[in-house]
This record gives structure tokens, sequence and C-alpha cells, in this order.
């Protein structure tokens, strides 16, 4: 049996067209950047207690309720995905988190930053990290 040169031998295309490499480094970056914004928030916390003058416990709600909402809000994000898809429902999740984590900066109140980074921010967390699970 003759062995085939290169030039005969076929390597069949990518079902994708070689897109799925693009996905894979958006996805690493995406991640990376969502833990890095939920993760280091420890180190900027002593600087709010001092802004606001607030107690440590009350502090310490802002990355707890982050990471609460987070890991809570699954089932509400899987019902948008499956109304909305998963394209509008990352790019929309982004945007909006974007937003309030600029809102939070120039918030008057400790309570507010809980709501727009704690809440909020741990919804729209997930929402961007959406598509990483299906």
């Amino acid at each position: 049996m003759a062995r085939k040169s290169l030039k005969e031998e076929r390597v069949p295309a990518p079902p994708d067209g070689g897109y799925g490499w693009v996905v894979l480094v958006a996805t690493f970056f995406i991640a990376f950047m969502v833990a890095g914004c939920m993760y280091s928030i420890g180190i900027i916390l002593p600087d709010i207690k001092d802004h606001f003058k607030e107690t440590q416990e009350k502090i310490n709600l802002l990355s707890s309720l982050n990471t609460g909402f987070f890991f809570c809000s699954g089932p509400i994000v899987a019902g948008l995905a499956n109304q909305l898809g998963i394209r509008p429902v990352v790019m929309g999740g982004a945007i909006v988190t974007a937003l309030c984590y600029v809102a939070s900066a120039y918030s008057s109140s400790v309570y507010l930053v809980m709501v727009l980074y704690g809440v909020i921010g741990g919804l729209k967390f997930k929402l961007i990290l959406k598509f990483q699970t299906t």
C-alpha cells in the first residue's frame, strides 16, 4: 500500500470554522476578570471602612453579599437564558455590572454600595459567567 503525501491527506475542517479558539480565549479572560473583581475586594475593604466610617461587620457584607448572590442566582439566570438566549444575557450582564460598579464608586452611603456591588453585582456576575455552564 502506497503512502499518501501530505497534499493528499486532508485534515477535516473544524465544525465551527476555527472560531472555538476565540471563544475559549474570551471565556478565559472573562472568568479571570470576574474572579478578580469578586475575590480581590478584600484589598480595598479597609479603605472603604475608613471612608464610610462603618464597622468591620457591615463592610464585610459587601463581599459576602456579592458572593452569596452570585452562587444563589443560578435559577434566575438560567430562566433568563432560556427565554432570551445566552448572548443578550451575557452582554446585558456585562453592561449592567460595569454601570453598577461605576455608580458604587460615587455612592455616598455604604448601604447603596451593598445594593450596587453586593446584590446587583453578584447577580450580574452570574449573568456574565452563564455561558460557561452551557
